[in-house]
């Protein structure tokens, strides 16, 4: 039985640990966020397939959780600012945790 409660332990410690490192990323990452811009569907003069490349729509597609053959109906469409290669650079969540590497296993909740 004791040993279910350390294993409980560390499994609390090490979310807490992520919260923390959360917030600090989220802090040093500010300085290179990706900036996003709202686009309506009545301010659009082509279509967004003319507009944007495969790689793109397929961004796009991601980042306004609708597939290409509904994004031109969205009222609105989530556009960024800047395009990027790396599609983890659009992410909420850091790459790395820093605080995880005390362990093999890190369970992020």
């Amino acid at each position: 039985m004791l040993r279910r409660w350390r294993l409980v332990l560390h499994l609390v410690g090490g979310v807490c640990l992520v919260s923390a490192s959360l917030i600090a990323l989220a802090a040093a990452r500010s300085h290179e966020e990706v900036g996003y811009r709202i686009e309506s569907k009545s301010g659009r003069t082509d279509s967004l397939g003319k507009r944007f490349s495969q790689t793109q729509l397929g961004l796009l597609e991601k980042l306004n959780r609708a597939d290409v053959d509904h994004l031109e109906h969205l009222p609105e469409v989530v556009l960024p600012l800047t395009w990027s290669d790396d599609e983890l650079s659009y992410s909420a969540l850091p790459t790395r945790y820093p605080s995880s590497d005390r362990w093999s296993k890190f369970l992020v909740v």
